[in-house]
């Protein structure tokens, strides 16, 4: 219910109660309300000796008999002032719990201070599972202390260092120092000096900081009587005598009076009017008030999640007129709003001319007091004034914006007003002395018991109930009810006062259901504030990109994100004119790895037009362009493989013509003559072209889908490789050593041996040609698996189980822009007349051919290493293959925008 309808309900109720004062109502009830008394554990840190324990259960009882709700309170002291030790707390605490209460449940546990919260959470498993719970006097509050907790909210603790000083300061303009009393012996008190430090750098251009810690009231004693007058003294923490007893607070606001001549100054409450002077204090009886307010709402109905954690609002500017007297303070240079105790009473001397007056005054009153008892002759006439005050008053209810509905003892509708005939569809004649039609069926055995309890004095406000209207159709009500008594002060009924929240309740679940959709949604979802600051991410946002929403929420999107300088700027232009922007750009994950995203920003604006927010959609895209890209490359390789086998047929045809005349003539030219070796060097060159025709046939040949190898063969590429080796090493020569590393085990593939050869041929020539100085040529076989995830990471491959081998080389490398041709027809880094250009694309059409994949990765000056997957025959393997679809692969199979990796 909005606030200004909850206060309209509520004084309608008190108007409706007034009027319906002396109709004659029964004792039954038109609600089916169930309220029973509700039971409540509270739990204390400390013993009830202690100050602000005391504090906060007085607050804790009188909001709840202040309440209309009977709540049965059973409280609990840890006493961990005088027993803070491993042992009890961990041990003894948890065993006698469980012995007390395993057999008891409770509607709510409230606890104050830190050691009761950790311990209610330790024994929240047992005992108190499903139990919400409510905690007040917690320092050093922060979100993250709830993490993983359900049903749980509170009272933080939060002492206000800063606007104490800062008043402080302006109540003394002359000061020069601040010392403060400190504690670094118990957990409290480091809390509380760290916290008083994160506000010190705000003032250090205006006074200096001293920390006295942990003196002994001797020792303490005597430094405060050495003061100058421009000190402040800040007292944060309990105080010990030499053998080692701890003073009470009155004790240690006594000390600190009568010693300090200077004026001292606190965040704490419970040493106000014992001896400082003041501050913007925690008021442990207010702390006790909110977490019992916070209480009542939850067993009123309210889920304690969405309550949230008060803190500030438990503060509040206090101060002692005593002490603002003795340092000549007034009371007008106080912060606005603040309380002063110890007022004295006003002090008024009297003139006798005064006396007289007042004297003349209370004849006058006695004159006054004649004439009221000669009007009370005059009741008839003031009956018929009540009776129009009643009239006044049923136009009001007639005319509210709520239904007020009340009904006699046998549950007869005595008042029904227009909006009930609205809401309900009934009309006040159908009801007019007839039974209330309102109860649902299962409401009706409850009636009694419910009515026992309201005509006792236990209303409700803003109950959610389930009412039926005319038609059938059902109803959720906010209810707010109360009992009507006769005018001999007898139970005659009750009057309740229904608001249709059905619209509100459906609203409430389509935003709960979007909630969800959003918390589910694969997509990435963002949201910030106009500046660029996080405030919320979905759970996809933070499973794609690493990062956890705590991490997010306050950050700028600028730090977090990795966009394109270009893609940035475009979209903060569109945004910043009022339009939205879609595009794709780059981004980075937590880890710092790259990805690829589709976004979608747009802008959210408030009831004045403002943007109030942007919204970004988005979807990783970092797949789809590595299938794309493959894609793209295989329809090039393929458009570059027919073109080179139509010029190939076309060009052989000519050359077979060319070194037929040509033979013909050195047939018939003279021996020795120069004629005869021009045609030999003729005939040479249509060699040589013949061969570069025949490679590119080779080339095309392998590129073709339809071309089927002759003698495939299943063999164990370990022999092939054995057996390619002795080659290889010849082909080396002596300065390049060959390294073989076979795995255990037979590999058995479906291979050509002689194209397999001529691939391990064209690799050793290529590496022999980058290690001019020479260097190692390895050569490394095994057994992996590719999965759908390593496919879809990488851009190639099938699932399924595999032969790796691995041809590395310590050469010169090659930079990534070289690695992205390095698979192209004529493509050669070498000089004019060392090679044609066309090996390693032969190389790479062996290897599709037998249905393989083939990745090139390098590293300029390190290295280059060309990894060759060859699937394993299922028939003839028979040993479990190692997964690689965590393995980062160098490269992309014969990709142009394969990355340049590390060898």
């Amino acid at each position: 219910m909005a606030p200004g309808r909850s206060v309209w309900s509520r004084c309608l109720l008190i108007l409706a109660t007034l009027l319906l004062w002396h109709y004659p109502i029964g004792a039954s009830a038109l609600f089916a309300l169930e309220q029973e008394s509700s039971e409540v554990l509270v739990l204390h840190s400390y013993d009830p000796g202690y100050e602000p324990t005391q504090e906060v259960q007085r607050g804790i009882e009188e909001a709840f008999r202040a309440s209309n709700r009977q709540v049965d309170v059973t409280v609990e002291y840890l006493d961990a002032r005088r027993y803070a030790d491993l042992y009890y707390l961990s041990q003894l605490v948890p065993v006698t719990y469980h012995h007390k209460f395993k057999d008891r449940s409770f509607d709510l546990v409230l606890v104050s201070d830190n050691v009761a919260l950790d311990t209610l959470l330790s024994l929240r498993r047992d005992l108190f599972t499903e139990t919400p719970v409510v905690f007040c006097g917690i320092n050093d509050f922060h979100p993250a202390m709830l993490e993983g907790v359900r049903n749980i909210t509170g009272v933080a603790e939060k002492p206000s260092f800063g606007e104490t000083l800062r008043t402080a300061l302006e109540l003394h303009p002359n000061t020069q120092e601040i010392i403060a009393l400190d504690s670094v012996r118990d957990l409290t008190g480091q809390i509380n000096r760290e916290a008083f430090m994160e506000v010190v750098p705000a003032f250090q251009h205006q006074v200096r900081f001293s920390f006295w810690e942990d003196l002994v009231a001797e020792d303490l004693e005597a430094k405060l009587n050495e003061l100058p007058e421009t000190s402040l003294v800040f007292q944060m923490a309990l105080i010990q005598t030499e053998s080692g007893k701890t003073l009470s607070l009155a004790a240690v606001a006594r000390l600190l009076r009568e010693a300090s001549p200077v004026p001292v100054y606190s965040a704490w409450n419970s040493y106000l009017g014992k001896g400082i002077v003041g501050g913007k204090l925690v008021d442990s009886y207010r702390q006790g008030q909110l977490a019992a307010g916070l209480a009542l709402r939850i067993l009123a109905g309210a889920a304690a999640e969405t309550l949230a954690v008060i803190d500030e609002e438990a503060n509040q500017f206090r101060f002692d007129y005593q002490q603002l007297e003795r340092f000549g303070i007034a009371l007008k240079s106080l912060p606005p709003g603040s309380e002063v105790i110890n007022l004295p009473p006003a002090h008024v001397t009297l003139s006798q001319q005064q006396i007289l007056l007042l004297a003349a005054g209370g004849a006058a009153l006695v004159m006054v007091v004649l004439v009221l008892a000669a009007n009370i002759l005059a009741r008839k006439k003031s009956e018929k004034a009540l009776v129009a005050s009643n009239r006044n008053l049923q136009t009001l209810i007639d005319a509210a914006p709520v239904a007020i509905v009340a009904l006699d003892a046998e549950l007869q509708v005595a008042t029904w007003n227009g909006t009930a005939e609205t809401i309900f569809g009934w009309t006040k004649d159908e009801l007019k002395g007839a039974a209330c039609p309102l109860l649902l069926q299962n409401d009706v055995p409850n009636v009694e018991k419910v009515t026992s309890k309201m005509l006792n004095g236990q209303g409700c406000v803003g109950k959610e109930v389930r009412r039926r209207r005319k038609d059938g159709t059902l109803l959720d009500l906010s209810l707010s009810a109360a009992p009507l008594f006769n005018p001999k002060g007898r139970p005659a009924g009750v009057i309740g006062i229904y608001e249709d929240i059905t619209e509100r309740k459906r609203s409430e679940e389509r935003i709960r259901t979007l909630s969800l959709a959003i918390e589910h949604s694969a997509v990435l979802m963002m949201i910030t504030d106009p500046s660029g600051i996080v405030e919320y991410v979905n759970p996809s946002y933070s499973r794609v990109t690493g990062f956890a929403p705590e991490e997010l929420v306050g950050r700028h999107v600028g730090e977090i994100e990795g966009q394109d300088p270009e893609a940035k700027k475009e979209m903060w232009l569109a945004l910043s004119a009022g339009e939205d922007w879609k595009g794709e750009f780059r981004n980075r994950r937590r880890n710092g790895e790259v990805f690829y995203e589709s976004a979608s920003v747009s802008s959210l604006r408030d009831a004045q037009g403002a943007i109030s927010h942007f919204v970004k959609v988005a979807e990783d895209i970092t797949e789809r362009l590595a299938l794309e890209n493959h894609l793209r490359h295989a329809q090039k390789m393929e458009g570059i493989g027919q073109l080179a086998g139509g010029v190939a047929h076309d060009f052989n045809n000519i050359l077979t013509a060319i070194k037929g005349y040509a033979s013909l003539q050195h047939l018939k030219a003279a021996e020795g003559s120069s004629l005869k070796a021009d045609l030999a060097g003729i005939i040479a060159a249509a060699k040589h072209g013949t061969r570069l025709t025949r490679d590119l046939l080779a080339f095309s040949r392998k590129r073709s889908p339809g071309h089927q190898l002759n003698n495939l063969q299943v063999v164990d590429l370990n022999a092939v490789v054995t057996q390619a080796a002795e080659l290889l090493q010849r082909l080396l020569g002596e300065k390049i050593e060959l390294i073989v590393q076979l795995a255990p085990g037979e590999l058995p593939v479906l291979v050509n041996t002689d194209n397999l050869g001529q691939v391990l041929m064209n690799l050793g020539a290529n590496a022999r040609d980058a290690m001019p100085k020479g260097g190692q040529l390895s050569l490394r076989s095994e057994s992996v698996a590719l999965d759908s995830q390593f496919v879809a990471r990488h851009g190639y491959g099938s699932p399924g189980r595999y032969a790796l081998l691995s041809v590395t080389d310590s050469g010169c490398g090659m930079d990534s822009k070289t690695v992205d041709r390095i698979f192209e027809p004529f493509f050669t880094t070498k000089e004019v007349g060392h090679g044609t250009g066309l090996g390693l694309s032969i190389t790479y059409g062996i290897i599709k051919q037998h249905k393989g994949y083939i990745v090139c990765s390098s590293v300029l000056g390190l290295g280059t290493v060309f990894s060759i997957f060859l699937p394993l025959d299922q028939k003839c393997s028979q040993e479990a293959a190692p997964d690689l679809s965590g393995r980062p692969q160098g490269g992309r199979e014969a990709l142009p925008s394969a990355a340049n990796e590390t060898v």
